[in-house]
């Protein structure tokens, strides 16, 4: 599932098959100040996250996966933490069409140092705002990965 990153800047766009990951990849991004909502999907209910300002991860949490966040953050640590990764890896920057694009180009290149490269330089031209999600989210996937070593 393709899922829009709301925030108040750049657009923002990543891909998960997994709500629980895409609400933790939200929260541990958007720090409360940002969503997300599934979006190019035939379903009539679209999974969302909510804006978060003012607190409440506790409630929506509870209320969506009968858990608190902390037992959600440790779900997701323990028996998703690869498909955390993968989501946070799949962040970019752009509209949906361009989202979709930049798949389509970097799912061709199977060296990781191209592919590093290729998903740089894109998201550098891309870029207009101070808030840097992206690279955000792809330091963090990294840091994930040392765990594992």
């Amino acid at each position: 599932m393709i899922f829009e990153f709301i925030n108040p800047s750049d657009p923002y766009h990543f891909t998960t098959d997994n709500l629980k990951v895409s609400s933790v990849t939200t929260f541990i991004l958007g720090e409360g100040r940002c969503g997300s909502k599934e979006i190019d999907s035939n379903k009539d209910k679209l999974f969302e996250v909510p804006l978060l300002l003012f607190g409440g991860e506790e409630e929506w949490t509870q209320k969506t996966f009968n858990m608190s966040l902390s037992e959600l953050l440790h779900d997701v640590k323990v028996n998703h933490k690869q498909e955390l990764i993968d989501c946070l890896e799949s962040f970019a920057i752009g509209s949906l069409e361009e989202y979709k694009s930049f798949q389509k180009d970097i799912n061709k290149i199977s060296d990781s140092k191209k592919k590093e490269s290729f998903k740089k330089k894109y998201h550098k031209k891309k870029l207009t705002s101070a808030n840097d999600f992206g690279t955000y989210a792809w330091v963090f996937a990294k840091s994930l990965k040392k765990l594992e070593d």
